[in-house]
């Protein structure tokens, strides 16, 4: 087994140091991979305020194609869709943004 190095003996210690660490919030991020399919799940509460969200991520490599899309606690829906190199010309990429809020009724 390989000695530690040095500049990681106290690195636990610094990072409660230098990290951010919120007194009075709590927040927990869950990541899971499923059939290719990246999925992320966020929630904060600080006091009484409860948000969250939910991100979910398909990369298709052979098609250079990825797809992302969230929801919200604030009821917000978001759709991004990015083909790289699209009809084989190198260096164009082509993507989209879609959002829509049912509560505003805007998109």
């Amino acid at each position: 087994m390989a000695p530690v190095l040095f500049s990681d003996l106290g690195k636990p210690a610094k990072d409660l140091l230098s990290k951010d660490f919120p007194v009075g919030t709590v927040k927990v991020e869950l990541k899971t991979v499923a059939s290719g399919v990246t999925f992320t799940t966020k929630a904060t509460k600080n006091g009484e305020n409860v948000s969250g969200d939910m991100k979910s991520k398909f990369v298709d490599k052979p098609n250079n194609l990825t797809v992302t899309s969230t929801y919200s606690s604030s009821n917000e829906a978001k759709v991004e869709t990015a083909l790289a190199e699209a009809v084989n010309v190198k260096g164009l990429d082509l993507g989209s943004v879609i959002s829509f809020s049912p509560n505003t009724n805007t998109r």
